[in-house]
């Protein structure tokens, strides 16, 4: 019923806008020993924890990716990391030649993330509005995008306020292009196009 009532629509690096910001103004300046914690809540067939990875590779960056979903049958996609060729036809050929493998499947082409990619993604089902996240609470970075137009107004803040306990002071939350975010009393700045800031002074 879950996997019928969710979309699961994804592509990499979508809202690229995002990822621009991130290549600029975040990983660009993330000193050389320091290991970068994000989150991809909502992951999907595993898409956005998958650029994000290729986004943090490019700047050689020490980095972990949590990733996690709801639905089983996205989960045992993105673990897979198998995707079409029309999934990843708009990707640069040097993406496609440094991160991922051809590979034939039916007479069908497809392309595998590579395994040292894929070895800085874990995959765990999350349902959002559990009272406890059996996960880290150290996030620098928080993709939650997509994911609160399936919810209430009122269980839109009570799931941004346990998202935002598990990010970092300072640390950012990124939230999709058309959604918003209504209650003004959390703990977090708009510093861009449905980009936030936890203030620095809250943990």
């Amino acid at each position: 019923m879950i996997d019928e009532l969710t979309t699961n629509k994804t592509e990499f690096f979508r809202e690229k806008a995002h990822f621009d910001f991130l290549d600029t103004e975040v990983f660009s300046k993330v000193p050389r020993d320091k290991t970068i914690k994000i989150w991809s809540a909502g992951c999907s067939t595993g898409e956005e924890p998958y650029s994000l990875a290729i986004a943090a590779e490019r700047h050689r960056l020490n980095y972990e990716i949590i990733a996690t979903d709801l639905s089983d049958q996205a989960l045992e996609k993105a673990k897979q990391g198998i995707y079409t060729k029309q999934s990843v036809e708009h990707l640069d050929k040097y993406i496609l030649h440094l991160f991922f493998n051809k590979k034939e499947i039916n007479n069908k082409e497809y392309f595998a993330v590579k395994s040292y990619l894929k070895n800085h993604v874990n995959f765990y089902k999350l349902n959002l509005i559990d009272e406890v996240y059996n996960i880290p609470r150290d996030f620098d970075i928080i993709f939650f995008r997509n994911v609160l137009i399936y919810f209430s107004q009122q269980t839109q803040y009570k799931v941004l306020i346990h998202i935002i306990k598990h990010l970092k002071s300072n640390g950012y939350l990124f939230i999709g292009f058309s959604e918003t975010i209504y209650n003004k009393d959390l703990p977090i700045t708009r510093i861009g196009p449905s980009i936030y800031q936890k203030e620095k002074t809250l943990q």
